[in-house]
């Protein structure tokens, strides 16, 4: 009368993969001003790798070790600022203005703030400071 169903007693299998990071993995702040672009690319992975400020395509020169670990610091927030000059009134150029927090881990952020000046490839100069949240938070 009822038909009679077996149905055998499988255990569902359930496979997962984990995804797995890219590596390298960036991020990459350009401007473009003029007919001149500044890269800056921090690396998140591989660990080690050290940020590289590239300029038309190409390393800048100059002194750039301050800066390179000074917007190299892994787990800072960055906010960036990217300013040109006008060639029709002073020399072409980037200039960059930056804020930038990094939690302690104990309950405190250490605020920085800086800039950087670039011409021709070149790095001309950079400055940094100690900040505060105000200035971090700036609209």
């Amino acid at each position: 009368m009822f038909p009679i169903l077996i149905a055998s007693a499988q255990v569902p299998q359930i496979i997962g993969y984990e995804p797995v990071a890219a590596s390298p993995w960036t991020q990459t702040f350009r401007a473009r001003c003029y007919g001149d672009t500044l890269e800056i690319i921090q690396p998140l992975r591989p660990r080690g790798s050290s940020v590289v400020i590239r300029m038309n395509g190409r390393n800048v020169r100059g002194d750039t070790r301050g800066l390179v670990q000074e917007l190299g610091k892994r787990g800072a927030a960055y906010r960036f600022q990217f300013l040109c000059s006008n060639p029709h009134y002073a020399r072409k150029g980037i200039s960059i203005r930056w804020r930038s927090g990094l939690f302690d881990g104990h309950g405190h952020v250490n605020y920085r703030s800086g800039n950087a000046q670039f011409r021709n490839g070149r790095l001309i100069g950079h400055t940094v400071e100690e900040g505060n949240e105000a200035g971090f938070w700036y609209r």
